[in-house]
C-alpha cells in the first residue's frame, strides 16, 4: 500500500515523466539523481529516497556510469507507466 502511494505522489509521478522525456534529449551521462532534483525543484536527499523506492517497484534502475555517478533509467514497466501518466496528463490539462 506504502508504495503504491509513492508512485501516485506528485513528485513521483513528475519525475517519471521527466525521466522518459529526457530518454532522447539528454547524454544518459547527465541523467542523473541530482540532475532530476534541480530539475524537478526538490532536494537531493528527497529524490534518493524516491529513486529508491522507484527501484524497489522496479520502475527504474540505476546504471553507474563512472566514479559515484549513476544515470536513471526507466525499466520497460517504467516506460509503460510513463506512457500511461503522459497520457493522463495530457487528457486532464487540454483545454
Amino acid at each position: 500500500m506504502e508504495s503504491n502511494r509513492a508512485l501516485l505522489s506528485n513528485l513521483s509521478t513528475q519525475a517519471i515523466m521527466e525521466i522518459y522525456r529526457s530518454k532522447d534529449r539528454t547524454r544518459p551521462d547527465q541523467k542523473t539523481g541530482s540532475y532530476f532534483a534541480r530539475k524537478l525543484n526538490t532536494g537531493y536527499s528527497h529524490m534518493i529516497k524516491l529513486i529508491r523506492k522507484l527501484e524497489d517497484m522496479q520502475i527504474l534502475y540505476k546504471n553507474k556510469n563512472d566514479g559515484r555517478s549513476h544515470s536513471l533509467i526507466l525499466t520497460k514497466k517504467g516506460e509503460r507507466i510513463a506512457q500511461l501518466l503522459i497520457s493522463l496528463h495530457e487528457e486532464l490539462y487540454v483545454y
